[in-house]
């Protein structure tokens, strides 16, 4: 189909409108950003419903989807019509159109710069082509040939129900609902780029604006547009390294989360959208469904974006409860305890609601999840990372006196460390926290932070930054809430008076208001900076994914052998980019173990796997057979990968049917007799 991939945006973009219109009431601008990161949401989990049920991804799973899109529309859109009337409809959409111009006018700014920010990123420094090769910047350089891996295994190896294309016969629980849009799109007509790049824009633009209006629904549309700003040129570049026992991890989140790791993309907007519909003090049941529902939909898309929009939904949920329970009626006499429980009850259904489709929808997805992961999740980690971990841990524990010193210095290591990582927001979001006007609602942030510098989710620690980086995303609003009440400050100091006879006066006014706003200024550019500077490393430093060899050896290997075949080749700790895997959809034995290892598979089983790999090379044919081996890859990787474990490939047993010479060196595929 080969304008399936707009009929699917398309029909997506319409069940979002529909999913909004049910929940929302005026149309506004936000209405169409939250309108296309629902219905993507929702699309793709029903096109991944659809392609398990018939084990295939192809033509016949976009038509179903867009069909099934388009009804449901039909349906959401009648039931929300049922409750507004025609009259009502038409002075709303009006009201809109000519309510607060200048807040339109800011809102359009940030979105086209949002959008222009987004399209530039993507084109030069994720998957940038230069004479038939692909290059990216180093963190899209590590991570991408894994999605890549994912994408083709759905389009060329009919890899349903999901297992690991790099670990072969290991059921794969990892969230790869945005690694299948990307499948969807292929299919739909896009090459792999485009489909890469596409949804990698769409849902940018998506995550970044409805950053930017949750912000402006909390705060104001000057704070919200400064905290944008924070959020995209905040935290520091790679290897940095100050002198000293303190660390620099806290990178920069578009070099590090959302241009790296694409499942973040959905996962923000989506964590994004439900704190919007939550913020409000009394959010409507129809909201509350809507979130509920988006929260369901979050393991399989962004894990971590789970974790964290389900603490903060049970925190205000329970918050609302307690404050429903303090102004119990005066028709309830205090010593009725069934009245009291049965009004209690009645709160909790009310503000609980949104629990049910979460619950029902995230439990399976969980279970599975949890299936997969070793022992080394959820571990008791204090401090984070390594050197603070370390250094906690090997203070004096023993007794109330000496932990109770521990504590203090424990304390101070954290506080130097957060102090040095978070540059001048350190100082700014405690400004901002004490002169927010709902404070209840960046509690459960703080308590995620606490919590991530304890407990370690993953274990790999320093995957906790993707929770971290909730908790900074809110705490960039109190930060930008700081400098304009720094500039208010500043205005309110300076002397009044607008009257020709009082010039000095007015003069020295304007000269406190120009003050005001370079305080301002130097405020916003001392926190930006470090990203700034990330942002032109990200530029300047980029290394080349995958050649123009690599694919044509990956078109001969699609062409040539089939979809569910098993390839040998190098891995380890090497080859992570190999075509094999990422280009042409094969599965291996075992690809990249640092990915695997951070998704939970146990590190001995792994290295288990990579003494087979050498055997395997060597000729052993029983292990061969254990692992279903069809087809052995000899290229510069499987080279590499002998030389450095101290062997001679041994391949005599089996037919040479590929043997091509490279610029980058020579291929050969063979089959097993």
């Amino acid at each position: 189909m080969h304008c399936g991939w707009l009929l699917f945006i398309a029909a997506s973009f319409v069940l979002g409108l529909s999913c909004m219109r049910f929940s929302m009431r005026r149309l506004s601008i936000e209405y169409v950003i939250f309108s296309l990161t629902s219905g993507i949401t929702f699309a793709v989990w029903i096109a991944y419903i659809i392609a398990l049920l018939r084990r295939s991804v192809d033509d016949i799973t976009i038509s179903a989807t867009v069909i099934l899109c388009i009804f449901l529309s039909l349906l959401l859109h009648k039931s929300a019509s049922q409750n507004i009337s025609r009259r009502e409809k038409s002075v709303e959409v009006l009201k809109d159109m000519l309510h607060g111009t200048s807040r339109i006018s800011i809102s359009i700014i940030i979105i086209i710069f949002i959008t222009i920010y987004a399209v530039i990123m993507n084109l030069y420094c994720v998957l940038r082509p230069e004479n038939g090769d692909l290059y990216a910047m180093y963190s899209v350089w590590g991570d991408y040939p894994f999605h890549a891996s994912v994408i083709t295994s759905f389009v060329y190896g009919n890899n349903f129900p999901p297992v690991y294309p790099q670990f072969i016969g290991k059921p794969m629980h990892y969230p790869v609902i945005v690694d299948f849009l990307s499948a969807v799109l292929m299919c739909g007509g896009l090459d792999l780029r485009a489909s890469i790049l596409l949804p990698n824009i769409i849902l940018q633009i998506c995550m970044f604006c409805s950053f930017f209006f949750l912000a402006r629904s909390l705060s104001s549309d000057y704070i919200a547009a400064i905290s944008t700003l924070l959020l995209i040129f905040g935290g520091y570049p790679p290897d940095i390294t100050p002198a000293g026992p303190i660390q620099i991890q806290f990178l920069n989140a578009v070099y590090a989360v959302f241009l790296p790791q694409r499942s973040a993309l959905l996962g923000f907007s989506i964590s994004f959208l439900i704190y919007m519909l939550l913020a409000s003090d009394a959010p409507q049941k129809r909201n509350k469904l809507i979130a509920g529902t988006l929260a369901g939909t979050l393991p399989l898309i962004h894990a971590h974006s789970f974790i964290v929009v389900s603490f903060v939904s049970a925190f205000l949920v329970f918050f609302r409860v307690l404050s429903s329970i303090s102004s119990v009626p005066s028709s309830l006499s205090p010593g009725s305890i069934a009245s009291f429980a049965s009004f209690f009850i009645s709160s909790l259904k009310r503000e609980a609601i949104m629990f049910a489709p979460l619950l029902a929808l995230s439990v399976p997805q969980v279970l599975a999840i949890r299936s997969q992961v070793s022992g080394d999740f959820f571990s008791f980690y204090p401090g984070w990372t390594d050197a603070n971990a370390r250094a906690i841990t090997h203070l004096d524990w023993s007794n109330p006196v000496s932990a109770f010193v521990s504590s203090c210095v424990a304390l101070l290591i954290m506080v130097s460390f957060w102090g040095l990582n978070l540059n001048l927001l350190a100082f700014l979001i405690p400004i901002g926290f004490l002169h927010a006007k709902t404070k209840i609602f960046y509690t459960p942030f703080f308590i995620i932070f606490i919590i991530a510098n304890l407990i370690k989710f993953q274990p790999w620690w320093w995957d906790n930054y993707k929770i971290l980086l909730h908790w900074y995303a809110i705490s960039t609003i109190l930060a930008a809430s700081a400098i304009v009440f720094i500039y208010k400050i500043s205005m309110n100091n300076a002397p009044t008076g607008e009257r020709k006879e009082n010039r000095t006066r007015a003069e020295s006014r304007r000269g406190a208001l120009i003050c005001a706003a370079l305080i301002c200024a130097v405020l916003l550019m001392i926190t930006t900076i470090s990203g700034i500077a990330t942002h032109i490393y990200m530029f300047e430093n980029q290394a080349v994914l995958w050649t123009e060899d690599d694919f044509e050896l990956a078109s001969w290997i699609i062409e040539n052998t089939p979809p569910e075949s098993v390839f040998l080749t190098a891995g380890g700790y090497s080859a992570h980019n190999h075509p094999v895997p990422a280009l042409a959809g094969r599965r291996i034995p075992l690809g990249y173990m640092g990915w695997l290892w951070s998704h939970g598979f146990n590190w001995s089983e792994l290295q288990k796997t990579e003494r087979d790999l050498t055997e395997m090379f060597r000729g052993n044919e029983s292990l061969l057979s254990k692992y279903d081996i069809d087809y052995i890859c000899v290229g510069p990787f499987e080279e590499d990968f002998a030389r450095k474990k101290g062997f001679s490939i041994n391949i005599s047993g089996c037919k040479l049917i590929y043997d091509r010479n490279f610029s980058t060196g020579r291929w050969r595929i063979y089959v097993r007799n």
